[in-house]
């Protein structure tokens, strides 16, 4: 029998593009979400209104939802006082780190949660007092076998379901924002992960928009001062031993 090697050939470079491209277009290779920012923060505010029926719930979307625009919204309500984590913005808590994957190599794995609630209280040019809570159990990445396997290593959300942050000092603020700018401050506060508490210092840029206080804030973290072990497995080959926690969170007058 007769081989035809050049068919041959064509056929076998033919299904190695086509796996290739198959792979290339997998979950596995969607470009990470970008880092909190609180101009994006402050973007997603003004799209999304406590008017609108509709709201973001899902913090990994990537498509917006554009409901009834603000219009003639100013800052009017008195800042001091307890605020509360508001339910129709779009807040949320999660995680990035770094990871090597088999037979795709190195990528960021991003992980979040709009399971959040807390309150900060403000008086003077103070914020005194600040907690925030966010349910583990919920988080969420672009792969579902990250997930779970959170559930029992790792973070070991099935065990400890609840992370939490409070204020261990007051942040003083010299004088409140004018025309919607920002605010950049180091937050020290005492993180609970995993069943450890420690002190941890937050970068936090926070506004005033829109009668809502918008803070976001990210801290780096070593899984080892939280006796976290990486969840290696066949797919996983090595995760960095430093992550990245991050939040962003709309408070609302109580």
């Amino acid at each position: 029998m007769l081989i035809n090697r050049p068919r041959i050939l064509s056929i076998v470079l033919i299904l190695i593009i086509i796996g290739g491209v198959g792979i290339w277009q997998s979950p596995l290779f969607n470009e990470a979400l970008p880092p909190v920012s609180i101009e994006e923060a402050t973007t997603q505010l003004q799209e999304n209104t406590p008017q609108a029926t509709t709201i973001i719930t899902n913090p990994l979307a990537t498509e917006t939802v554009t409901p009834m625009a603000m219009e003639n919204i100013t800052n009017d309500i008195d800042p001091q006082g307890e605020w509360i984590i508001s339910t129709s913005d779009t807040s949320f808590a999660g995680y990035r780190i770094g990871e090597e994957l088999l037979n795709i190599g190195t990528t960021t794995a991003v992980g979040r949660t709009n399971q959040v609630t807390g309150s900060l209280m403000f008086e003077g040019n103070s914020i005194l007092d600040t907690y925030i809570e966010v349910d583990l159990t919920t988080l969420k990445s672009d792969e579902s076998y990250r997930d779970r396997a959170l559930r029992t290593r790792g973070i070991e959300t099935n065990i400890y379901p609840i992370a939490t942050f409070s204020l261990s000092e007051p942040i003083n603020i010299p004088s409140l924002p004018e025309n919607d700018e920002p605010v950049d401050v180091i937050a020290s506060g005492v993180l609970n992960l995993h069943g450890v508490s420690k002190e941890i210092m937050f970068e936090i840029s926070g506004t005033y928009i829109n009668n809502a206080v918008v803070v976001v804030g990210s801290a780096p973290i070593l899984l080892a001062n939280y006796n976290i072990e990486a969840p290696l497995g066949r797919r996983v080959l090595s995760i960095e031993d430093e992550g990245i926690i991050e939040f962003q969170v709309v408070f609302r007058k109580n």
